[in-house]
């Protein structure tokens, strides 16, 4: 009988590791599609970690409550845009500047896009 407890136990324990909150799967997401901006354009690994790092903490301030709840979602268009902002800031930190026509032609985010989104970096 213990050990139809440790089965049943260790199937909970799995089932709660798969039940991932919305903003965790959001954020896995945009993680999954830097990686794959990077991967199609032979970014570095180390360029991609930069991106998720510099977009989950701008992703905190925008959403991220006092008290740890999400005050709001991202749009996709606004999700975008921000993904194009860090990889550009990611890619002028490790010295492989390209310009906002690369990244934009890269991102599919037209370019003011960008600069909008990269000014709103560079201020906060």
């Amino acid at each position: 009988m213990e050990g139809g407890r440790g089965i049943g136990s260790s199937l909970n324990r799995a089932q709660n590791m798969h039940t991932i909150s919305a903003s965790d799967r959001y954020l896995l997401d945009v993680f999954a599609e830097i990686s794959k901006l990077c991967e199609r354009n032979s970014i570095p690994h180390k360029v991609q970690e930069r991106c998720n790092e510099m977009f989950k903490l701008y992703y905190d301030v925008l959403t991220l409550r006092a008290d740890g709840t999400r005050v709001r979602s991202l749009r996709e268009e606004e999700t975008k845009q921000i993904i194009a902002g860090v990889l550009l800031l990611s890619l002028r930190g490790e010295n492989m500047t390209r310009t906002f026509t690369e990244i934009s032609r890269m991102t599919g985010v037209c370019a003011g896009g960008i600069f909008t989104c990269f000014l709103t970096e560079m201020v906060s």
